[in-house]
């Protein structure tokens, strides 16, 4: 998925992020469609995502409803600045979706938020990230480095959302360790179903 593109744990309280920055973040799990802040970040959600990594509406809609899904609104100084959608399943995390409203890019938003995310997670957390074919998907790959991912240069598709379209061929990355190709299979075979298919 897309740098600008990142969940959190079942906590949403306020959170510091950094004394140096006095960056103050907040986030709130979003329910439902008809929640107050789904709009705004579903709106973030259509610019950041090319239509090849992103559910429609009514999709969204219904992965709503699975109680492994987690979808939140990100807040700074009160303002919505982003989105994590993620998975929270009993042997790992899976961050499906991260995003930062344009807006606020550029100021270390999405990283200190992500550094809280692993530091309050006790499982390994895996995201997809498109292979490093240009200079954004090169960058996108240094930054989660930087943040102790490790990518892992395993055969990987990322099936379809929409049955017009083809399996997307990505790599992975995984927290605190690499992962080997036999690991990313088990993935795919346990969740996937779920994730893109339900």
């Amino acid at each position: 998925m897309a740098l600008d593109t990142l969940h959190f744990i079942l906590t949403f309280a306020p959170i510091t992020l950094s004394k140096t920055t006095e960056m103050t973040l907040q986030w709130q799990n979003i329910l439902d469609t008809e929640d107050l802040y789904f709009s705004q970040i579903w709106q973030i959600y259509q610019e950041a995502f090319p239509v090849t990594e992103k559910r429609n509406l009514q999709q969204q809609k219904r992965i709503l409803k699975n109680q492994n899904y987690n979808l939140s609104a990100i807040f700074s100084s009160g303002a919505i600045a982003g989105l994590i959608g993620w998975w929270d399943f009993p042997s790992l995390r899976f961050i499906e979706h991260i995003a930062i409203a344009q807006k606020f890019r550029g100021g270390g938003l999405g990283s200190q938020f992500l550094n809280e995310f692993i530091e309050q997670n006790n499982k390994p957390i895996l995201l997809e990230v498109e292979k490093p074919e240009d200079e954004i998907s090169v960058r996108r790959i240094e930054f989660y480095k930087r943040l102790g991912f490790h990518l892992n240069i395993v055969d990987y598709l990322q099936p379809p959302y929409q049955k017009e379209q083809e399996p997307l061929p990505l790599f992975v990355m995984t927290y605190p360790k690499a992962s080997s190709q036999q690991q990313i299979d088990v993935f795919v075979e346990n969740h996937h179903q779920e994730i893109y298919f339900d």
